[in-house]
């Protein structure tokens, strides 16, 4: 998934991530709808982790409804 910093309004394939949830500089929008496959050998730095239940929640109900995924 991507991410996105726009001000637009939050659509419900995207979730709001305030910046303390993930401890990044900024508060940031998770793109749902632009999903990639990568090699896990191009991951050669890690940014940050989501701690929080609840985005970490609200990013798979958006994810599996992108996908047409019931839960």
């Amino acid at each position: 998934m991507f991410y996105s910093q726009r001000a637009d309004a939050i659509y419900p394939s995207e979730v709001l991530l305030p910046a303390s949830s993930a401890g990044l500089p900024d508060e940031l929008i998770v793109l749902s709808y632009q999903i990639r496959t990568i090699d896990k050998l191009r991951l050669t730095h890690k940014y940050s982790e989501l701690n929080d239940p609840v985005n970490q929640e609200e990013i798979y109900e958006s994810t599996y409804s992108q996908l047409g995924i019931d839960r």
